[in-house]
């Protein structure tokens, strides 16, 4: 997410999942709940991480909806991560993500009491800002892999750089991609791929 980070404690409490869906839209749009706290999100005006988005955004539609192989979001769809016995609950605005159909009537029983899912969607992708460094953004990716995430794209802009987060990787990645490179779906999206330069492409 391409979004500067700061936490206030939401009215001396810490909010449960519910509590955050319950916010009016245009709050939610603006923050995210991290272990119970709200977290708001400074955005950004159209740039490259737009662009980059919606790269991502339309060739995994294109590959996902002729085989019907579930559902992709973008960072207006909100996913509860909570563990069981955390303090605190969680619910995160991914800037891309793919859940596999099997898990849909979740997404969708979920729509219906304006709750998010409690689910990690299966394939991830964080895009990073100018403000954003490796340390922070590793620690979001390897909580999406922790709550049940299969693959994370982590998105470097400014290097032109893809780091590939899979299940069991602990303080690097299993790859990181550049221009030249192919990205694979693995797990995550099966079959799925595209070249580093799709996801930089400007035009």
């Amino acid at each position: 997410m391409a979004i500067e980070h700061y936490h206030r404690e939401y009215e001396g409490a810490l909010m449960t999942a519910e509590e955050y869906c319950r916010l009016p839209e245009a709050e939610r749009g603006s923050t995210e709940l991290t272990d119970g706290r709200l977290v708001f999100l400074l955005g950004v005006h159209y740039s490259l991480h737009d662009v980059i988005t919606l790269n991502i955004a339309d060739a995994l539609r294109a590959y996902v909806r002729p085989r019907q192989l579930g559902r992709v979001t973008l960072q207006q769809y909100e996913y509860d991560l909570s563990q069981p016995g955390t303090k605190g609950q969680t619910v995160w605005h991914p800037d891309v993500a793919f859940v596999r159909a099997e898990l849909l009537p979740i997404i969708t029983a979920a729509d219906e009491r304006e709750v998010a899912p409690r689910l990690a969607p299966d394939f991830v992708v964080e895009v990073a800002s100018k403000s954003q460094f490796r340390p922070k953004m590793r620690g979001h990716v390897k909580r999406y892999l922790a709550a049940g995430s299969r693959l994370c794209w982590l998105v470097w802009p400014k290097r032109q750089e893809v780091e590939v987060w899979r299940p069991g990787d602990q303080d690097q990645p299993t790859a990181i991609k550049r221009l030249g490179d192919t990205l694979e779906g693995y797990d995550g999206v099966s079959g799925f791929s595209m070249t580093v330069a799709e996801v930089f492409a400007k035009d």
